[in-house]
């Protein structure tokens, strides 16, 4: 099964002075940019940078929700307690 991920990539020119951005420079083995440049394409956002931007929120997100739930239920049996 091989996917089509288009050569040329049409840039949206948009104003970069008001943003937070940085640059990040990585070496990634040949599968895993195969895998990052697909995912790309899949999702629609047509640039490996927005995917790895993409991919670190989710599971930045899902770390939280992972710690925040006991420790949210903690601090309601505490309040409890105090009550």
């Amino acid at each position: 099964m091989s996917y089509y991920v288009p050569d040329l990539v049409i840039l949206e020119w948009r104003s970069v002075e008001n943003k937070n951005l940085r640059r990040l420079r990585c070496l990634v083995k040949a599968q895993t940019l195969w895998h990052l440049e697909r995912l790309a394409y899949l999702d629609g956002c047509g640039d490996v940078g927005r995917m790895v931007d993409k991919l670190t929120r989710d599971k930045v997100l899902a770390l939280r929700q992972s710690v925040v739930g006991p420790w949210a239920a903690h601090h309601v049996a505490r309040a409890k307690r105090v009550d």
